[in-house]
């Protein structure tokens, strides 16, 4: 499959064009190729969006969630299992189970809305990555 340099990471950056799914999708590669100079961590945290930067960062702060148990997984993680996206009132919402080299596979719940402010108005963005436990368990109202 080929894929357009807009999807591509680790130059990858918010776009109105990207669907919340596609999002997630950047995010999940640019996190499994992390490398010590975490640029996939990167890549993920500029498609956060501001409200959870503020809550996460700066950088730094957020690559030390990422890799602490909750999160770890999302990191050279080497298979991925999406749910169906699911979009109430304004935001979207995409389930991804995640699968590390040992076979442990953790569920997470990505939470994006439309960005208002700049420099990316109307881009769909990161609000937060909940862990979920299974898929099974997940249920949308």
């Amino acid at each position: 499959v080929i894929r357009p340099a807009l999807f591509e990471t680790p130059g990858a950056n918010p776009h109105p064009d990207l669907l919340p799914r596609q999002v997630v999708e950047i995010q999940l590669d640019a996190l499994r190729r992390s490398d010590p100079s975490d640029d996939g961590i990167a890549v993920a945290y500029r498609f956060a969006s501001a409200m959870n930067q503020m809550h996460t960062g700066p950088l730094s702060r957020f690559g030390a969630m990422l890799k602490s148990d909750d999160y770890a997984t999302l990191l050279d993680h080497i298979g991925v299992e999406f749910g169906p996206t699911v979009d109430l009132d304004s935001r979207s919402y995409v389930p991804v189970v995640v699968t590390n080299d040992a076979g442990v596979s953790t569920a997470f719940i990505w939470v994006l809305s439309r960005s208002k402010t700049n420099p990316c108005g109307d881009c769909w963005m990161t609000d937060a990555v909940i862990p979920a436990g299974s898929l099974d368990r997940i249920r949308f109202a």
